[in-house]
């Protein structure tokens, strides 16, 4: 049995996922060089299109930036998640999309005030400050790399004992327990730097930008 067949999977596949496993396991660090072609195509025994297609699908997926004449550097340490503005869609699918294994890990739920709540909750749902909202809070992971932080607030009749289910696909949620489906929705993006919460969440570095 030779190499190939051991392996049971294309060759520039497996290029492409070794390169990747050295670098979400710090191996390769953000902004390392890479080995040149030459050095894997040696290490794989494949040709220099196999590596090519290996590095191509790797620099399309945003991990690394091949500059001509100079090497190959590690852009990335997580892949990208693209999702148009105004399409819905859960990040759930986005992370399955992205080939990652969602998780979550709920933070939070429970009632609180409407004045607890962050940005234009109290003001879209036209209630006092006084008002109880449901809040539930969750960090959602893709192959057990923290991604995101999520807020989502209810009022708690539209969602009648939604604190007593299952909280990790709320999408899902929605519509088999609710009857409800998410036609559109108002995004507003902004950028500042990670709180010590976000950062110890997050797994980033102190003051980088969420």
């Amino acid at each position: 049995m030779d190499w190939y067949e051991e392996r049971k999977e294309p060759l520039y596949f497996t290029i492409k996922r070794d390169v990747l496993t050295n670098i979400k396991q710090g191996t390769w660090s953000l902004g390392c060089r890479l080995p040149n072609e030459d050095a894997l195509q040696t290490q794989y025994r494949v040709s220099r299109g196999t590596v090519r297609r290996a590095l191509s699908e790797l620099e399309s997926e945003g991990y690394i930036e091949r500059r001509p004449g100079i090497g190959t550097f590690v852009t990335r340490l997580v892949p990208k998640l693209e999702k148009p503005l105004g399409e819905i869609s859960s990040f759930t699918d986005q992370l399955i999309q992205a080939g990652l294994e969602p998780a979550t890990s709920v933070l939070f739920a429970g009632l609180i005030r409407a004045s607890e709540a962050e940005g234009r909750v109290q003001e879209a749902f036209g209630i006092p400050d006084d008002a109880d909202i449901v809040h539930i809070r969750r960090l959602r992971l893709g192959d057990s790399t923290p991604f995101c932080i999520q807020s989502v607030y209810f009022l708690p009749e539209s969602c009648p004992g939604i604190l007593k289910e299952e909280l990790p696909h709320l999408f899902q949620l929605y519509q088999n327990q609710y009857g409800r489906v998410i036609m559109s929705a108002d995004e507003r993006l902004w950028v500042r730097s990670a709180s010590a919460e976000e950062t110890e969440l997050l797994q980033m570095n102190p003051g980088q930008p969420v």
